[in-house]
């Protein structure tokens, strides 16, 4: 009798054994799952919505900006007596920000533009443990995760760094494109004031320009280009990989 209870206890002590391992690696992903997520999400609401945003209106402050300034050149040499207004519209253009503007639309909407509130830890059946546990049965475990995380690390930032490059470039160039001060009209209203003599006048030179059409075909293509790079750019899953690597507890003793 005493043989078959020191058995029966044997096997239900290795049963225990066996579902306390299981429980801790559940609870380490569960953590590991829940702080990624985070950071993803926090990655997501405090940096790529802008990002974005900044690439949808790329250079629509910069076009308001030059189609504003026409406006004002034509109407400052068509009609002296209108100086007021005009001066009170050309102060509106020269306030125009698009950092400011994106704030201020990203303020008026929080629900969209705020990041949630973070997931909490919900312990179960009373187990408050909250930290990734690096006991011996799971340690090794923790150790190869760890250095995989790391190696895939250096290798998003690398990618990160050469698309960062390109799209800086990139940025660069659209800038230039849509910043050209080629606003100023003073030319139309050298031989007569008329209306139809402005038409006729603007239609034979600024419009009328061959350069234009391949201006504008080569900004839209490289806006194209532009917005390839920023909606593809592995930001999101750098941040998920980082967000995992900070969980550790004990980052220098795994190594």
């Amino acid at each position: 009798s005493s043989v078959i209870n020191s058995v029966f206890f044997q096997q239900r002590q290795a049963k225990y054994s066996e579902n306390k391992l299981k429980s801790i690696k559940a609870r380490n992903e569960y953590l590991l799952t829940l702080e990624a997520s985070n950071a993803s999400i926090f990655k997501y609401y405090i940096h790529d919505l802008s990002d974005l945003i900044d690439c949808c209106d790329l250079g629509y402050h910069a076009s308001l900006n030059r189609a504003l300034r026409t406006y004002l050149s034509a109407e400052y040499n068509l009609e002296t007596s209108r100086h007021e207004g005009l001066d009170i519209i050309e102060n509106a253009v020269d306030s125009l920000d698009p950092r400011s503007d994106r704030q201020r639309f990203m303020e008026m909407f929080p629900t969209a533009f705020c990041p949630p509130c973070k997931f909490e830890f919900q312990p179960h059946m009373g187990d408050e443990v909250c930290q990734v546990s690096v006991q011996p049965p799971v340690n090794g475990e923790l150790i190869l995760r760890f250095q995989q995380l790391q190696s895939r690390l250096a290798t998003l930032k690398i990618e990160n760094e050469e698309i960062k490059k390109t799209s800086e470039a990139t940025l660069t160039t659209i800038q230039d494109m849509v910043t050209i001060e080629d606003y100023d009209v003073s030319e139309c209203f050298h031989h007569s004031r008329s209306t139809e003599s402005v038409k006729s006048t603007v239609s034979e030179t600024y419009l009328s320009k061959p350069s234009i059409a391949k201006r504008r075909a080569n900004q839209q293509e490289t806006e194209q280009f532009y917005f390839m790079v920023i909606t593809t750019k592995p930001f999101s899953l750098f941040s998920f990989c980082l967000g995992e690597c900070f969980l550790f507890p004990a980052r220098q003793t795994l190594v």
